[in-house]
């Protein structure tokens, strides 16, 4: 299939993912700061700080993919936070481990580990959103 086919054949889903990756950015950043200074004005351990992180962002994330990009107009949306929560959940482990790894053991900075996992954990995210919370 030539790319062309293939962008006009998933168009909508193409659209989504951009606005997914967008609101990714926006509140990844988010995450990263409230990770920085936890770890670096609060003095908490920096898996502790990631975790705190993620649950400020979680929400946001699932409150702003629904109504801005999947513009999901269903009544189940306390189900679908339970889903998504639970999508989150494992995802944050696989992250957490991840980004343990990449810092205890690979010696990179902790903040540098976050930025590397954060658009494999989007792209998961993304495809779980879609097909699993909103069915979109």
């Amino acid at each position: 299939m030539k790319i062309n086919q293939f962008i006009i054949k998933n168009k909508k889903s193409l659209i989504q993912f951009i606005i997914f990756c967008s609101i990714w950015l926006s509140w990844a950043i988010i995450h990263l700061g409230v990770t920085y200074v936890l770890t670096e004005f609060l003095s908490l351990y920096y898996l502790i700080s990631y975790y705190i992180g993620q649950i400020i962002w979680s929400t946001n994330n699932f409150l702003l993919n629904k109504y801005l990009n999947f513009k999901d107009k269903s009544k189940l949306t306390v189900r679908q936070y339970v889903i998504s929560m639970t999508l989150y959940i494992t995802t944050w482990l696989l992250s957490w481990y991840w980004v343990y790894i990449l810092t205890d053991k690979l010696w990179l900075r902790y903040i540098v580990s976050s930025a590397i996992i954060i658009p494999f954990v989007a792209l998961i995210n993304f495809i779980s959103h879609k097909y699993f919370v909103f069915k979109n």
